[in-house]
């Protein structure tokens, strides 16, 4: 990732620019955000991350069958944690995709952008089905190119052109709590690259 030593300041800066554009943006020409229930700014200014702007309550979130005809509903949540000297880091997800027993599933994406600084919050990413008789659930989850950070030491891009995050657990995990709760490390999982930062994620899965 040598590219990312060799942008000029200003090129470096841009780039974040655009993608804090992006991740505070509601329905920018993607069909896999629905809403975004992260602060905003009013529409001439850039939400910068860890500036002090007035959170909005989150909707409440629609009751969900649980059962269904089909099988089981179940749910995808990603938290960071470890978040050490960091006060945002930003990330847009561009898709999920479940495979049951080998067979990819239809997924609903409940949100495009997270926070994974925001402590103690889970987000809801995505709801799909588990059909009766499932033995085996895999899961991977895909960011966009780019993010931003802000820590105590500064701000600049997050990397995120890396392998799917990826992961695998029997149905049977799922079907008695009805959601997988995928635990990021931030602080391990962020690695010094000059002006920005590479993501590798050091995850956990928790159900």
């Amino acid at each position: 990732m040598g590219h990312m030593d060799r942008m000029g300041t200003g090129g470096n800066m841009k780039r974040l620019m655009a993608a804090l554009v992006l991740l505070t943006m509601v329905g920018c020409g993607t069909d896999t955000t629905r809403s975004l229930d992260g602060p905003t700014a009013p529409p001439d200014e850039v939400a910068v991350p860890g500036t002090p702007v007035a959170h909005e309550p989150e909707p409440p979130e629609a009751p969900e069958p649980g059962v269904t005809q089909q099988g089981l509903r179940a749910t995808l949540r990603l938290q960071g944690i470890g978040i050490g000297a960091y006060t945002a880091v930003l990330g847009q997800i561009r898709s999920v995709e479940v495979r049951v027993d080998g067979v990819e599933q239809e997924v609903r994406l409940e949100r495009g952008s997270v926070d994974l600084a925001r402590t103690g919050h889970a987000w809801k990413l995505a709801t799909f089905t588990i059909p009766d008789g499932a033995r085996e659930v895999s899961v991977a989850l895909r960011f966009d190119d780019f993010g931003g950070y802000e820590s105590s030491a500064g701000a600049g891009m997050v990397d995120l052109r890396v392998p799917p995050l990826r992961f695998s657990a029997p149905a049977e995990n799922f079907i008695e709590h009805r959601h997988a709760v995928v635990h990021l490390d931030v602080a391990r999982s962020l690695l010094d690259r000059g002006e920005g930062r590479l993501l590798l994620p050091s995850f956990q899965v928790h159900y």
